[in-house]
This record gives C-alpha cells, sequence and structure tokens, in this order.
C-alpha cells in the first residue's frame, strides 16, 4: 500500500510538471490531466524503488525512449504506453518531458529576432525560430 507521503509526492510531481486536473483512481493508479496540454498520465509508487508512469499518447511514451524502461504490465484504461524509474526525482524528470509538448506557460528567455533576413523590417514581419 502507497503512504500518504509518497501519494503527496506523486501528485506534486503531476502538479508541478503542468498536469494540473486531477483525475479518478483506478486503483492504485492517480490520474492526471493538463490544461496545458492534451495528454493523461498516471502515477504509481511500487514500494521505495520502482515508480510507474503512464501516457495516454504513444508518441509521447516512444519520445521518453532514453528515459526509464518501458514496461508491458497492465495499465490503467486510456493508458498507451507506460514507463518506470527507480526514484521521485527520476519520476519528476520523466514528466516534465511531455514529448512534442512543450509547457505554454513559459516565457521566452531572450526576444524573438527576425530570421528570415529576405523580409525587409518595414513589411511588419517577424519569423522566429
Amino acid at each position: 500500500m502507497t503512504t500518504p507521503a509518497t501519494l503527496t509526492r506523486l501528485e506534486k510531481v503531476a502538479a508541478d510538471n503542468g498536469f494540473d486536473l486531477p483525475g479518478p483512481h483506478e486503483g492504485d493508479w492517480l490520474h492526471f490531466s493538463s490544461t496545458q496540454v492534451p495528454l493523461n498520465v498516471w502515477l504509481m509508487a511500487l514500494g521505495d524503488n520502482l515508480y510507474l508512469a503512464a501516457f495516454s499518447q504513444k508518441n509521447v511514451s516512444l519520445a521518453l525512449d532514453d528515459l526509464g524502461s518501458p514496461m508491458v504490465s497492465p495499465m490503467p484504461k486510456g493508458a498507451v504506453g507506460l514507463r518506470s524509474v527507480p526514484s521521485i526525482p527520476a519520476l519528476h524528470h520523466l514528466s516534465s518531458c511531455r514529448g512534442p509538448y512543450p509547457p505554454r506557460s513559459s516565457m521566452p528567455t531572450k526576444p524573438a529576432r527576425p530570421t528570415c533576413p529576405s523580409l525587409p523590417r518595414s513589411s511588419g514581419s517577424w519569423c522566429s525560430e
């Protein structure tokens, strides 16, 4: 059974990574969705050294190929990809990598600069990367 402290840490992992809408639990799986990306994530702890993250989109799970280990154990309903990691910090990192969905709330670190030198500035067109 997952301890209350571990449940709180799993909820924090989800919230810290933009999964701000808790969904219905499915067994020991905690379900979260996001107002920022069209993705659902389910988190589970199995003891103190095995943490699971399931994703609702296969492309996201495949994009995380170098993080964690793929799993094929039973997934929650709606999940199509599953990865395991050995710690909460690793789970935090795994959950922050949302494949093709960058965080919408992040602000650029510098102003956009035009990258289309063939367009004159007087045209009012700004091409950003």
